[in-house]
């Protein structure tokens, strides 16, 4: 189906995102609900993320709830599920692990068929115990998920999908464009003991002390920031590194040359593909899942998650802009070639169909 085919049997699905997921994978959510409706009905975002008002507009509706905690309770379900009912939606779509028990309960609730998108191996794990549970269908944004839902037998074809995220890509590279403009960092790494943000602050301090010329931002929040910050001021770097709240992450990242994330993760990094998508060279540790992440293709990959290692890729980039630039090529081609719009919402929309031919 095109969007310029008729919807003969338009679908309404019921998206469910914590503010969490939101906040990071905001500007795919967007793209998704806009691009969705050239292929269905029309769209319900339950979710207590305040900035998701914007999107209410037409075929698109917004249903806020507080965040849940452990006060969050019976009446703050039967809520959802009273203005759900006014408009009752095809199918539950729960777009991270941290929506998956209330996507479980209005889908028991309500009778309808559920999809559970995986985006890291913890959702993975947690999706794997409902299995006994339920059936329900399963998405994911990369190949290595896939797979590994597939070898656990989550769900069958057509009803376990591969679905990339889809975004908008630069023309051309634009990391290290101002040759006299003091090379950019940054990193979206919450503040916390796993993270590695101390790790990255010790790989700076490694290259200023050899005359190297950067400036690192740390924009994020988390229980180690006056730790971090200590770090700085010992090691003598407050005026290479500046801290600040999270802002428009999509805005903050198109001002950087390099993008690093300074730990291991199994998750899909939206921040890290949206980089990647702008142009942005990219210095990572280990991130399998992620297979938008190609060592020497896309960006660089570190072999161990230390300061000596972050400081060795993130030197080479620096001293060889070239080379960050044609990594930085690479990576919009990748996105382009792998990670359109159109696509990620004809193939939501075909899992959306495929569900609802199978359930009865």
């Amino acid at each position: 189906m095109t969007p310029s085919e008729p919807q003969s049997n338009p679908i309404h699905p019921a998206v469910v995102v914590d503010a969490v997921t939101f906040d990071e994978f905001g500007p795919v959510i967007q793209h998704l609900s806009v691009g969705l409706l050239d292929y269905i009905g029309q769209l319900t975002l339950i979710t207590p993320a305040p900035d998701a008002r914007k999107l209410s507009l037409g075929p698109v509706q917004i249903i806020s709830h507080r965040p849940a905690h452990w006060l969050w309770g019976l009446r703050d379900f039967q809520s959802i599920l009273e203005e759900l009912r006014k408009n009752p939606p095809d199918l539950i779509h729960a777009v991270s692990s941290r929506s998956y028990p209330l996507s479980v309960r209005l889908a028991f609730e309500m009778k309808l068929p559920l999809l559970l998108h995986i985006r890291s191996g913890t959702d993975l794990r947690i999706a794997s115990h409902l299995r006994g549970k339920l059936r329900p269908a399963i998405s994911t944004p990369s190949e290595p998920l896939y797979r590994a839902a597939q070898s656990l037998h989550l769900a069958d074809e057509p009803l376990l999908a591969l679905i990339r995220p889809g975004l908008l890509t630069e023309q051309s590279p634009s990391c290290f464009e101002s040759p006299n403009r003091v090379p950019t960092l940054l990193c979206m790494s919450p503040f916390n003991k796993s993270s590695g943000v101390d790790r990255l602050i010790r790989a700076v301090k490694t290259l200023v002390d050899e005359g190297q010329s950067l400036m690192l931002f740390l924009l994020a929040q988390g229980p180690w920031e006056r730790r971090l910050r200590r770090l700085v001021e010992s090691e003598k770097l407050i005026q290479y590194v500046t801290f600040a709240p999270p802002p428009n992450w999509s805005v903050a990242i198109k001002a950087a040359d390099l993008y690093v994330v300074p730990a291991p993760s199994d998750s899909v990094d939206t921040r890290l593909l949206y980089a990647l998508a702008d142009g942005i060279a990219a210095v990572t540790c280990a991130m399998p899942n992620c297979d938008f992440m190609i060592h020497e293709k896309t960006g660089l990959i570190c072999e161990q998650p230390t300061p000596a290692a972050l400081a060795e890729n993130i030197r080479r980039l620096l001293k060889n802009r070239p080379l960050a630039q044609q990594l930085a090529r690479n990576a919009i081609e990748h996105c382009r070639q792998y990670h359109s719009l159109s696509g990620m919402a004809e193939r939501t929309a075909s899992l959306y169909r495929a569900i609802l031919q199978t359930h009865t």
